[in-house]
């Protein structure tokens, strides 16, 4: 096996940026591999294997306006502005979704979702837009925000995610137009987008959205991570996994797949694993409801 070590360094968030990945096959036309990544990895366990074994790998801007977070209404017409999931004919998509490699990265960072909230500048549920560039450790993209729980992003705005058409982490894909998102992010300045966001905590601390046929959002933690530290270090806060209700899970890969069939269909695997042989999925698939996660988790 080809391996290669990539250390990523955020300078203004101290020495949190340091990881160590290992690339799974070979990248054609000798691409490169190396990467200032801005997000705080995170160290998982033991058992990681055993999950990256059981979990496959997952290879016009939107008008809406943005909404201020309120959570006093059920679901229903009050989530009715995020209804549309149509992709328009001159939506700029990325040119894949999985890189030429996937590699597999250790982290060495941690975040529940009330210090993710804590410690991100900006909390919003963003959809994806336009694919704007790519660089040598991560993707541009065009992102709205849809409704703000802390700070005030301007809209739309500059999102940078780790990965590009030459490598993947294991297990996320690269975004794509109508894609949504519960995103913990800072800000940054890069070379190509002098304003530009990513997440805190990489791929681990951003969990999708999508919505049942009631019209309720709930989050999907597609690596289910975050969840386990949630429920191992953040003993105070309970909330309630609805990760194995099938017809829910059902209704919500179904929203999904109108704009990002490769993501629902993968998440669906992952149901199956997690349901399925759950004595072996070390950290299953989960899924909250939105309102109980910013009443529990953003309210402290």
């Amino acid at each position: 096996m080809n391996e290669n070590k990539l250390f990523a360094a955020a300078a203004d968030l101290d020495d949190r940026f340091v990881a160590e990945t290992m690339q799974k096959k070979a990248r054609p036309r000798g691409a490169r591999f190396i990467a200032a990544a801005a997000a705080a990895l995170i160290l998982v366990g033991a058992g990681f294997a055993a999950y990256k074994a059981l979990v496959p790998d997952l290879g016009k801007t939107d008008e809406n306006p943005r909404q201020e977070a309120d959570t006093s209404v059920n679901g229903g017409a009050k989530y009715a502005f995020l209804a549309d999931t149509s992709v328009p004919a001159d939506a700029v998509l990325p040119p894949v979704q999985e890189g030429s490699s996937s590699v597999s990265a250790s982290y060495v960072r941690h975040y529940t979702i009330p210090e993710a909230f804590a410690d991100a500048e900006e909390v919003v549920l963003a959809r994806i837009g336009n694919w704007l560039d790519e660089n040598d450790a991560g993707t541009f993209y065009e992102a709205t925000p849809l409704i703000s729980f802390k700070g005030e992003l301007e809209q739309p705005f500059v999102l940078w995610a780790f990965g590009n058409s030459e490598f993947t982490l294991k297990g996320t894909p690269l975004f794509t137009y109508g894609d949504t998102l519960l995103l913990f992010l800072t800000h940054k300045e890069r070379p190509e987008y002098a304003n530009s966001y990513e997440c805190i905590g990489a791929d681990l601390s951003m969990l999708y959205a999508s919505f049942d046929e009631r019209g309720d959002i709930y989050l999907i933690d597609h690596r289910g991570i975050m969840s386990y530290i949630m429920e191992t270090e953040c003993t105070d806060v309970k909330l309630t996994d609805l990760g194995k209700d099938g017809r829910l899970f059902g209704e919500l890969c179904a929203y999904m797949r109108v704009y990002n069939e490769h993501m629902a269909s993968a998440l669906e695997r992952y149901f199956r694993v997690s349901v399925d042989d759950a004595e072996n999925v070390p950290y299953p698939l989960h899924v909250y409801k939105l309102e109980e996660v910013t009443e529990k988790c953003f309210n402290g």
